[in-house]
């Protein structure tokens, strides 16, 4: 027979079954209704994201960038018992938050659709915030910025002390990195939208925040309503049998970004009534071909969306290889540039993260003109 030390068993205790206890204490601090599941999914579209739910307490888990792996946060009501000793991994965080430092523009437009901005105290890039109240709180000195969001300064972060960190996740690097913040209490939630192939599902993630705001119910009637309008526009195209061939993504020095096949922009131009040219291809991010490759691909297409200029001057001055491109002759090319800032911002990376509905429309304005006649773009304008 094994003999196990007291010793033993005291460091069992610590590193195992008390971190348990303490989420489990903290989970039945709150009485059950029995109008409500006791463990559900909030998430039907996104694939880096889950939430379980017992009364107020809520287990979320992120899946990081390679999606081999994920990041786990405890959600308790402020005032309830905070768990010691967490496995690695394992986050805490009260809500609701009310000190954030949100580090890029997409939950800058989540906390902003809420009505929360009040929260936000440190942002990353100010330059290239789109949002006018974040813009007039930080010309005020009430809202901090933090250097670059590639290489924020975590020095002024601790000394502003905030609820929660919440930034894009591009890198295991980054938790690294952020350990610093962790280890003196400061909780970092990694937001994963970039990498969802569903435009639903990264608007879908506005549920996160619901979650740490408390502000649910909200979230929910947000989300369902722009559910609502995406699946409806769908369905005005889903029958058009003459769909136009579409081109996606740029040129930078003589290397094209396709978008693949299974992305989310793939998704948008499917659901919008076109036909995307690398539809067959089965990447979820963007492929680099050289441009005779692009030209066996998109040589005559009817439509091109995502060019960085903003004029046809521009276009040929970068490159006039472009003048191959039959599309550069049309009046069909379009940018997402028509909400920049001329600091920089562009809202198409700011609030069109959550309106999925409105890009879909631009879209199909496009593709189908006559089927949405009295819209006006919002996020996409035609180059001259």
């Amino acid at each position: 027979m094994t003999h196990i030390s007291i010793k033993n068993l005291y460091q069992f205790f610590i590193i195992i079954l008390l971190p348990v206890m303490s989420i489990i204490s903290c989970t039945n601090q709150t009485t059950h209704s029995s109008s409500s599941p006791s463990l559900s999914n909030r998430f039907k579209y996104a694939q880096n994201i889950r939430a379980n739910e017992r009364g107020d307490t809520i287990i979320v888990y992120v899946h990081t960038a390679t999606k081999k792996d994920s990041i786990t946060y405890i959600l308790c009501d402020s005032g309830q018992v905070k768990p010691h000793n967490l496995q690695q991994k394992i986050m805490y965080i009260q809500v609701p938050i009310t000190r954030v430092a949100a580090l890029s523009t997409t939950e800058i437009a989540c906390i902003d659709e809420i009505k929360q901005t009040h929260t936000i105290m440190a942002v990353c890039d100010i330059f290239r915030v789109s949002n006018p109240t974040i813009q007039q709180k930080y010309s005020e000195g009430k809202i901090i910025d933090l250097g670059t969001s590639m290489n924020e300064n975590r020095e002024k972060i601790l000394l502003t002390k905030p609820d929660i960190v919440i930034k894009t996740l591009f890198s295991i690097d980054e938790i690294k990195k952020d350990k610093v913040l962790i280890d003196n209490g400061i909780p970092v939630l990694y937001i994963n939208n970039w990498q969802e192939i569903s435009p639903l599902g990264r608007t879908e993630w506005i549920q996160c925040l619901g979650l740490l705001y408390k502000t649910t119910e909200q979230t929910d009637s947000i989300f369902s309503a722009i559910e609502t309008k995406y699946n409806t526009l769908k369905e005005k195209v889903l029958h058009i049998q003459n769909k136009p061939t579409v081109l996606a993504g740029d040129m930078i020095k003589d290397v094209w970004y396709l978008p693949g096949g299974n992305s989310y922009v793939a998704q948008f131009i499917k659901d919008a009534g076109g036909n995307y040219i690398y539809a067959h291809n089965s990447n979820t991010g963007s492929s680099p071909v050289n441009f005779e490759q692009l030209l066996g691909y998109a040589k005559h297409v009817d439509v091109w969306i995502g060019t960085e200029s903003i004029s046809k001057t521009e276009l040929l001055h970068k490159s006039t290889s472009y003048s191959y491109l039959s599309v550069c002759k049309t009046k069909n090319c379009y940018n997402y540039h028509k909400r920049r800032t001329p600091k920089g911002g562009n809202d198409y990376w700011e609030s069109g993260t959550i309106r999925a509905d409105v890009i879909l429309a631009d879209l199909i304005h496009i593709f189908h003109p006559t089927v949405l006649p009295n819209h006006s773009l919002v996020y996409f304008q035609n180059i001259e």
